[in-house]
Formats: C-alpha cells, structure tokens, sequence
C-alpha cells in the first residue's frame, strides 16, 4: 500500500474514532512535531560541522633562504562551527610541460590533530624549484601542479574529505610573488 500523508490521515481517523480525543490530539501533533525534530537535527549538522579547505588566495611560491630552492606556501582552514577531529593532510607537486596530466598518487598522509572553528594553518611544500625554473612558469613552458588530500572527522563523528588541486604556468602563467602564485584547477577538487 502507497503511505501518503492522505492515506495516513483516512488511517488515523478511522483509529480516533475509537480512541480518547485527548489522545488523538496527542499523537497528531507530537508525529509532525518528531518530524519537524529530526529534520532540524540533520540541518543543524550540515550547518554546524566543520568544513576545511584550501585557501588558494593564500597559495604562493616562497624561495627558502637557506637553499635557494623554491617551495610552495600554502594554508587551510577551518571555515565550520565546530571543531575537525584527527586532521591528515598529504600534498605532492608535479612540475611538468602540460597541465591536463594524470596526477600520480599522493603522499603518505601526516597526522595534524585537531583544528578548531575558524583556526588555520600554514604550510609549506618543499620543491626542488630553481630560478630557471621560476622563469619557465612565468613564461608559461612549464606547469606546477601542487595537488593533494585532506581527511578528518566532524563534531559529529562522520568521516570528511576534501581532495584539491592548483597550478601555475601553463594558461596561467606565475605572475611572481606578489601576486596569487597558483590558480584553482579545472578538476581534481572537490570534498564530501
């Protein structure tokens, strides 16, 4: 038999009939109002819980003093009301010709504990970059493609991912570091 909410209520006022009016009304105002309950709880998590991300106005290429290499600093953050539980992250880098490449797999994962609401965290990606090759990414040659992976658990105990992917050079060539060093790839992001 097909439930509808007509079906339903021929059903429940067939069963009132031979039931305590007092009781009736009970049971038809307590059933929506256990509706209306479970549905401002599922709300209340997708609103409440943590949701981390990459900040690509934070991502640029820094050069280490003590090497001379290039490297890529970047940040992420807690944008959610409640706090990210039992964070990893691994991030590789890919420096090649074209950017539209199938990306190898990423890292081990690094264990970063928890992360409160709204807190964020920089990072930094060591490259074996030279100048050269800084001057190839500006003249759009060579590709940078900084990619990886994010894991944690919500306040609600729901296991989380976010997979992210930028680039420089290539149809975006580096502009240097005063400008936004790497730009949103096509594909490659998304979260759960």
């Amino acid at each position: 038999m097909d439930v509808t909410f007509t079906n339903w209520l021929s059903a429940f006022w067939t069963i009132s009939s031979k039931i305590n009016p007092a009781i009736v009304a009970t049971l038809f105002l307590a059933i929506p109002a256990y509706w209306l309950a479970i549905i401002s709880r599922k709300t209340a998590r997708q609103q409440l819980r943590a949701y981390i991300s990459i900040g690509s106005n934070e991502l640029d290429l820094v050069k280490s003093v003590r090497s001379g290499k290039w490297g890529i600093k970047f940040s992420y953050k807690n944008n959610g009301a409640t706090p990210a539980y039992d964070l990893s992250i691994s991030t590789a880098h890919v420096f090649v010709d074209r950017e539209d490449i199938d990306l190898p797999s990423v890292l081990s994962p690094y264990a970063l504990g928890a992360m409160g609401p709204t807190d964020e965290i920089t990072d930094f990606e060591p490259t074996e970059l030279t100048d050269d090759d800084i001057e190839l990414l500006k003249s759009g040659r060579k590709v940078l493609i900084m990619f990886g992976h994010l894991k944690y658990t919500d306040a609600f105990k729901k296991k989380r991912w976010t997979n992210f992917r930028f680039y420089t050079g290539g149809s975006a060539p580096y502009a240097g570091p005063t400008d936004t060093a790497l730009t949103i790839y096509v594909k490659g992001n998304g979260a759960n």
